[in-house]
């Protein structure tokens, strides 16, 4: 029988390598179709994705003539994953908008960076590991519960 060790394979290192690379192919990506033209932005985003894969299997061999680092496959699998995610999400946005043209490039990379920034601050809000804000007033019960998760110090 097989047995897989889930936290080889799901642990907080490979869910690093995931976020690192599909956050890094969405803003390469965001850069890249910001500063050509759209018209070639599939072609575009296919030389990042290929760039960045590349990068990231470079850099498990690298590590692995590193003393106290380890080359992973897996790592390099997720690295590809998290790549590939990030590329297909530019490319589903870039075929939802009709008629791309240079008058409305402008536009459709503004909607993109919102739809980037501003989750991304809104994640690190929440998974923030030392609050930077005490919040000090008395609140109902039922939330603080709510935001409790949240490592507010709330006086009751």
């Amino acid at each position: 029988m097989i047995e897989l060790d889930y936290r080889l394979l799901f642990g907080d290192d490979k869910q690093l390598h995931l976020a690192f690379f599909l956050l890094s192919s969405i803003a390469v990506g965001l850069i890249v179709l910001f500063v050509t033209p759209l018209a070639y932005g599939k072609r575009n985003l296919s030389y990042v994705w290929f760039t960045l894969v590349s990068i990231g299997l470079i850099e498990e061999y690298r590590q692995f003539y590193l003393p106290n680092r380890s080359a992973e496959f897996l790592d390099a699998l997720t690295n590809m994953i998290g790549a590939t995610v990030g590329i297909v999400f530019l490319q589903v946005i870039l075929s939802l908008i009709p008629h791309l043209n240079k008058s409305n490039s402008s536009e459709i990379i503004k909607i993109l960076i919102v739809l980037l920034i501003v989750p991304s601050f809104i994640g690190l809000w929440f998974i923030n590991q030392e609050p930077f804000i005490d919040i000090n007033f008395t609140m109902p019960i039922n939330i603080t519960d709510f935001i409790s998760f949240r490592k507010f110090q709330l006086v009751n």
